[in-house]
């Protein structure tokens, strides 16, 4: 859902194989600042009133939080890579 949020402009490519499931965007990104916050309760990327983004995204923070929890749970691994062009990539490998 992220991805789509946070890409107004671009793609948003979702790819499965047998090692892994790969979301890909051409969005935001997001600020180095945050990293260390990436995966904490309430934490999310807050656009400057006048963007036009900011009025079409909502939620409350707990979705990367969720995901990192059942990450560890099932014992998989969820990486996050900056892209050179522009927004992110997750990838969830599953074991």
């Amino acid at each position: 859902k992220n991805a789509f949020q946070y890409t107004d402009e671009g793609e948003v490519i979702i790819s499965i194989d047998a090692e892994k499931i790969t979301v890909t965007d051409t969005g935001l990104g997001i600020p180095e600042a945050m990293m260390p916050l990436l995966y904490e309760r309430f934490e999310r990327l807050e656009l400057p009133h006048n963007d036009k983004q900011s009025d079409k995204i909502e939620g409350t923070g707990l979705g990367l939080s969720i995901v990192q929890r059942i990450m560890t749970h099932m014992g998989w691994k969820l990486t996050h890579q900056a892209n050179t062009t522009g927004g992110s990539t997750f990838s969830i490998y599953y074991q």
